[in-house]
């Protein structure tokens, strides 16, 4: 009976459609005919359209809407006409013909004559629809930025906040994150002055979601809970976003019981059962998980979400070791989400062209590393070769991706999730070095970490090559320094509609500068990784590189001299995480005894030192290349067998990366060794201790120290009052030789809140942030950074340390000494006055700032012993002495020797 009832509802439901579907041609063929004078009702058929809408029978809305599209357009209802447009790509998009809807738009839009908010929201309709595609997501944000700027043209108070909202889909479709994040945070003033409640929601929940995939759950939690209440609604969406974010925390029992609740609220969909998946997988219920695996693939709405689901099971497989099939669970993944990989083939790969995006990466390399596993387990050899070849895709795939990245906060973030890439890649090769030593394998891992190294500043370092040899008109640069000063000023204060239109001007300009110099838009493609064979040919005698990998799993260190190489796999990652946190604390404890503190930094040398330098006992200079955690160690203070600290016996630099140590060696100092010193007075404290806390000084030792390093180098010397931001910045970039001696503040989070503290004329402090101090061109064959926390910052995966010893390297200084931590300001500028003496006298930077290190502990009491006093110096780059270029009087005297010595020699000879 119950069947029956179905059945005669919805015959009665598809007749009465029907009927209405009939009764609305015919009202077209009466109302929309080219005979009739008069105007169809608009607001009538836009109704009928809406009825179909909601209805299931999307066959008849789509013959529908294609009807009175075409009949609003001809009697120039150009705004209904739009709307119509509309609905149907909507539900176009909602029925998985997004392409369909892209190819019936694009000649619409490509025929508009007229230039009216209706063109641009066309464009932004046409983007929409790309966005919802699979490969044309990159026209999606180029038609969504055509309409953003007609709707600001033709001050329209509608669609603005939707383009906005819709351009952070597209970068965040891109793994973009931090540029998602800027359009979305712009969109919600406009939604919300729209009335638009319901993308209003949506721009919450995606940056909710940006702060889950950046690893700030709270404030995620924080924006779902905003999402949630604009909307007032209890449709179990909260609980789900609110599991995901405990999920991303490990935390499966929270997360479990959120994705539950949503499941009492709604129907289950692919995305929640992949949850719910993983969080009984980790709680131990493989029962359970096998179980919500099967939903997720049953539930998939495309052959790319069945891929996912399938994923996640490759990922359980993987942690129960069952390694062999787990390698073939990927392969069917790879197989749904890139149609010309074969299912059951493992030799099979997506081309690199294919591959680029989170997924298929993820993939490959889940592939590789279940086949690099059984290889261990099994021996066979043909597993290693299959995890090569799924490997080097993943990399290569890996390197295009990071290519789009604009700077050191785009996409950065992404690369958390797929930056085992890299590991699983050089342990395979490390692994297969042991069998087959001498077949290439270690230069294979050594160029696999490299590639993980500094994309960026790479890239950046290049580029400000080529343009210091290309003559770019100045009316050009001015106009780049100009808007390059607007978006330093507009981040800083959080406007980011107005930082968004400086950024499109400046991408306009760069690409304009990019067609005047080819050679700088082929920078973003051109590798700045050196082989290691010329690496160690570089180095001299007496001279170890070590450059570390900070892996998921594994922290690995290549140590290399001229005759040798080694790869080490140092231990856990999480195990060596705790014992550098207690160095951390030991390092600031110094009224703790000083044993306590050698026994921990005895160990740190045992884990992270010892087992990279035990096959080079000769080592005189130490280059180092730190990674993850190991950016804000020391290695100078570590303790060894002898009960010396590393300081005492060797000198230690440290670097980006192997190859930009090579590119700094090889270009070697140049330009003005002018000395330049600035040392600012403090006269309000309150303005310092508003931004640096109560414990805070006027720094007199700095100004004696700068004034009697002025007096050595015989440069310039600015201290008091007079120095300013604007002093600096008009002044630094004339001399060789920087020494600065004031505050400086670190922000974790907010690059413009880095930076070195300047008073102003007001009594408050101007901070000269990071990211303007990366903007400057500097000239400086060194910069000594007196200030606090200079080498000190957030670290990106990728690309190392956010700090200000960075941007001065992407400001064209090649050498850094800075600090790591809150240094105590008597001690650090009596080191700092020591090696500018030292410096000047022709010593290389790294022993000469090992040489002021170990007469201070020479001479210092027993507690200022601690490193705390001394060791937060470090030199970031290159280590060689300061060029002192001839002056022109000591040249001709050069000159007069040498020819009196040549006649003297023509003389004898005639004689």
């Amino acid at each position: 009976m119950t069947h029956w009832l179905k059945y005669s509802i919805q015959t009665i439901k598809a007749t009465a459609v029907t009927a209405l579907a009939l009764m609305v041609f015919y009202s077209l063929a009466q109302k929309g005919s080219p005979a009739s004078s008069d105007k169809p009702d608009a607001e009538a058929l836009l109704d009928k359209q809406k009825a179909l809408y909601e209805s299931d029978y999307y066959a008849q809305f789509l013959a529908y809407s294609d009807s009175i599209i075409r009949i609003l357009d001809r009697n120039d209802l150009r705004v209904d006409w739009y709307n119509a447009l509309k609905r149907k790509a909507i539900a176009q998009k909602e029925n998985g013909e997004a392409e369909v809807a892209v190819e019936q738009l694009f000649p619409v839009v490509s025929m508009q004559t007229i230039d009216d908010s209706i063109t641009a929201k066309l464009n932004g309709l046409l983007g929409f629809a790309c966005l919802n595609t699979d490969n044309k997501k990159e026209l999606g944000g180029l038609f969504y930025e055509l309409s953003l700027a007609g709707l600001i043209k033709h001050n329209c108070k509608n669609g603005v906040g939707t383009a906005y909202m819709n351009i952070g889909f597209y970068y965040k479709s891109k793994a973009d994150y931090q540029e998602a994040k800027t359009y979305y945070l712009t969109s919600l003033d406009y939604l919300e002055a729209e009335g638009n409640f319901e993308n209003l929601s949506e721009s919450y929940i995606n940056l909710g979601d940006i702060s889950r995939y950046t690893g700030d759950s709270e404030t995620a939690r924080t924006y779902y809970h905003r999402a949630a209440k604009v909307l007032g609604e209890d449709d179990g969406r909260l609980e789900s976003n609110l599991g995901w974010s405990y999920l991303d925390e490990d935390r499966p029992a929270e997360a479990l019981l959120q994705f539950k609740r949503s499941v009492q609220k709604s129907e289950l969909d692919a995305e929640l059962a992949r949850a719910m998946s993983k969080c009984y997988e980790a709680l131990g219920d493989t029962t359970q998980a096998n179980q919500y695996f099967q939903q997720a693939y049953a539930l998939a709405e495309s052959s790319r979400d069945s891929a996912k689901a399938v994923y996640y099971r490759g990922a359980a497989e993987l942690q129960r070791n069952q390694f062999h099939r787990s390698a073939q669970t990927f392969q069917y993944a790879l197989h749904l989400y890139t149609e010309d990989v074969a299912r059951h083939d493992l030799s099979q790969n997506p081309k690199t062209e294919e591959a680029t995006d989170f997924w298929p990466v993820r993939m490959l390399q889940g592939k590789a590393e279940a086949l690099r596993l059984n290889f261990g387990k099994s021996g066979h050899v043909e597993d290693f070769v299959l995890a090569e070849k799924a490997i080097h895709v993943a990399m290569d795939a890996l390197d295009s991706f990071r290519i789009e990245m604009q700077d050191e906060m785009s996409s950065q973030d992404a690369l958390d999730y797929v930056y085992d890439t890299y590991e699983t890649g050089i342990e395979l090769a490390l692994t297969f070095d042991k069998l087959k030593p001498g077949q290439g394998y270690m230069e294979q891992a050594y160029d696999q970490a490299e590639r993980a190294k500094s994309g960026v500043l790479k890239q950046r370092i290049l580029e400000r090559e080529i343009r210091q040899t290309a003559q770019l008109p100045a009316s050009i640069l001015d106009q780049e320094k100009l808007l390059m000063s607007s978006k330093v000023y507009w981040e800083s204060i959080n406007q980011e509609d107005s930082l968004l239109r400086v950024k499109r001007r400046l991408q306009k300009l760069r690409d304009s500068i990019e067609s005047l110099v080819p050679a700088l838009a082929k920078t973003r493609f051109q590798a700045q990784n050196a082989p290691l064979a010329e690496i160690r040919n570089t180095l001299r005698q007496g001279e170890v590189l070590l450059q570390y990998f900070w892996g998921d799993d594994q922290v690995i260190v290549f140590a290399l001299d001229r005759s040798n190489v080694q790869g080490v796999l140092l231990g856990k990652t999480r195990n060596l995480s705790v014992l550098i946190d207690s160095l951390q604390v030991a390092l600031t404890r110094w009224t703790d005894p000083i044993d306590q503190y050698n026994t921990i930094a005895a160990e740190a040398y045992q884990a992270l030192y010892k087992p990279a330098l035990k096959h080079f006992p000769d080592a005189k200079r130490v280059i180092i290349v730190p990674d993850g955690d190991l950016f804000s160690v020391p290695f100078e203070a570590l303790v060894q067998e002898n009960a010396r600290f590393l300081a005492e016996d060797q000198n230690i630099s440290y670097q980006w990366s192997g190859a930009l140590w090579r590119q700094s060696r090889l270009k070697g100092q140049a330009g003005s060794a002018d000395y330049g010193g600035f040392a600012p007075e403090y006269n309000a404290p309150a303005a310092l201790a508003a931004v640096m806390g109560p414990e805070v000084t006027g720094l007199p030792e700095a100004r004696e120290a700068v004034g009697k390093a002025g007096k050595t180098w015989g440069g310039a010397v600015w201290q008091g009052a007079e120095v300013d931001k604007s002093l600096f910045l008009q002044e630094a970039g004339k001399y060789g030789v920087l020494h600065l001696a004031m505050h400086g503040v670190v922000d974790f989070s907010e690059r413009t809140r880095t930076g070195l503290l300047f008073p102003n004329a007001t009594g408050g402090v101007d901070i000269l942030n990071a990211l303007e101090i990366s903007q400057m061109n500097l000239s400086a064959q060194v910069a000594v950074l007196s200030a606090c926390h200079t080498a000190n910052g957030k670290v990106r995966r990728g690309e190392g340390v956010m700090s200000l010893s960075r941007s001065f390297a992407l400001a064209g200084c090649p050498a850094v000494v800075a600090n790591l931590w809150s240094v105590p300001s008597a001690e650090t500028n009596a080191i700092a006055e020591r090696f500018m003496q030292l410096l000047y006298e022709g010593k290389a930077k790294d022993k000469a700032l090992r040489e002021a290190k170990k007469e201070y502990l020479a001479k210092a009491i027993s507690e200022r012993r601690h490193p705390f006093f001394w060791a937060g110096q470090v030199l970031v780059g290159n280590e060689a002495p300061v060029h002192k270029p001839m002056s022109w009087l000591l040249a001709v005297l050069l000159a007069g020797v040498v020819g009196l010595v040549g006649v003297f020699a023509w003389l004898r000879r005639k004689r």
